[in-house]
């Protein structure tokens, strides 16, 4: 458990490893792909907006003077999904018309807040690689970062276990394994916020998750835990949406590590685009195509074809665009 005081005028938001300090406005506009205005798309917080598996919006975060974030408040955790395969990508402009990803944000169950510096860039782009509500997209002016200042563990205790203080204080070096309908307290000794400043509480856990599998009915102290291994197999999913008039995504799954390549061809069989190249983890995959080619122009309407190679393995998709 860290603290942050800062100025009662800013605001505290946790990034992937500090907690950015600044303050709160609107972004300049949202466009979708088409390049209107999205009309619906909260900015306060009021009200919510289903965002689309495959859906990308543009967002100019306004004035450029200072150092801006976008702060990205969305929901919608997927259960069991592998964390590659989910997310929002935010991405900034490259030269020649290009797009790179600078984070991907996993929403939780519930609204939360997280933020993405901008690196300097007015415009990015947000992508969905499934669906999510969105509260608010804001942006943060940058006044400092900071990391929390830690707090003095008292105790801690695991049900079934009891004292787990060693294991879980930050320089223990071991590790807890929490099961479904385990709870751990904790407690942390207080110290009073700087004069004239309010604060915000940060919980930093490191760890993983496991699918356990025991050999009894019940977890308990000294029975054993086993993670399963999932098994998988080869697949190429279908494109959504399809027929489209912008960008599309589909899945593809690995029956293990591999050599992997994804490409895409029109009817004449000339290669359009290379989506994917290279060595794959086992299991499943999202990706997203801008319906643009390898040189970054966009597709004409028509037929494409996007093939999956891995090893020996072979499998051919069709996805039809519209005229945009």
């Amino acid at each position: 458990m860290g603290v942050v005081d800062h100025d009662p005028s800013t605001v505290a938001i946790a990034g992937p490893n500090m907690v950015y300090v600044g303050t709160l406005d609107s972004v300049g506009s949202v466009t979708d792909v088409t390049g209107k205005e999205t009309t619906g798309l909260p900015v306060d917080s009021t009200s919510t907006f289903d965002a689309q598996s495959a859906q990308y919006l543009l967002v100019d975060l306004g004035d450029s003077s200072s150092r801006p974030a976008l702060v990205i408040e969305s929901s919608g955790g997927v259960s069991g999904a592998q964390p590659d395969s989910t997310g929002i990508i935010v991405q900034k402009p490259v030269q020649y018309g290009g797009w790179e990803t600078i984070a991907t944000v996993h929403p939780r169950r519930e609204f939360d807040q997280s933020v993405v510096d901008a690196l300097g860039n007015r415009t990015l782009r947000v992508v969905f690689m499934r669906d999510y509500k969105i509260r608010s997209l804001q942006r943060l002016t940058i006044a400092s970062t900071v990391v929390p200042r830690p707090l003095t563990l008292v105790s801690a205790s695991q049900t079934n276990v009891g004292g787990v203080k060693d294991a879980i204080n930050a320089s223990g070096g071991e590790e807890i394994t929490v099961n479904p309908g385990d709870t751990v307290s904790v407690e942390y000794g207080g110290v009073p916020p700087e004069e004239g400043k309010v604060r915000d509480l940060f919980l930093i856990a490191t760890g993983a998750y496991s699918n356990p599998a025991t050999t009894g009915s019940s977890i308990g102290p000294g029975m054993p835990v086993i993670a399963a291994t999932p098994t998988y197999q080869f697949a190429l999913g279908a494109a959504h949406p399809n027929p489209s008039s912008g960008t599309v995504a589909f899945s593809f799954t690995m029956a293990q590590q591999g050599p992997a390549q994804i490409r895409v061809y029109d009817v004449a069989g000339r290669l359009v685009k290379t989506l994917a190249s290279g060595t794959a983890e086992a299991g499943p995959h999202d990706l997203v195509w801008n319906a643009t080619d390898d040189g970054g122009r966009r597709v004409g309407a028509g037929v494409y074809f996007y093939r999956m190679d891995a090893g020996s393995w072979r499998s051919q998709r069709k996805v039809v665009f519209l005229e945009r």
